[in-house]
């Protein structure tokens, strides 16, 4: 099979090759170098809006693990509306789990 000419970012060629050579640290730093947790953060924007939906979304954890789920997925909306962030769709469905409510359902997800 060919091999593709693939253009792929630093990150993305780290993952490749964590599947194919896992018993290598990396194949972009040096053996004596593993990367910084800062590294592998996501970036996300400095603004109001981002701002506000880490805010809601630290509160809706809150009232999860107090057992509040409708509210606590009221907050996640809340947030979503926001700013669009994954950390809040990933502890939506964490939260979605709790409440017995994690089947998936079809275009659940809007369009953005």
């Amino acid at each position: 099979m060919p091999l593709a000419n693939l253009k792929l970012s630093p990150h993305d060629q780290q993952v490749l090759d964590s599947i194919f050579n896992p018993l290598e640290l990396s194949s972009i730093h040096s053996q004596d170098s593993v990367p910084s947790e800062d590294s592998l953060k996501d970036v996300e924007p400095d603004n109001e809006g981002t701002r506000a939906s880490r805010e809601l979304e630290l509160k809706a954890i809150e009232l999860s693990e107090k057992g509040e789920l409708k509210e606590a997925l009221d907050l996640f909306r809340q947030a979503l509306d926001r700013a669009y962030r994954a950390s809040v769709l990933n502890n939506r469905a964490q939260t979605l789990r709790l409440a017995k409510r994690d089947v998936v359902l079809e275009n659940a997800v809007p369009n953005r």
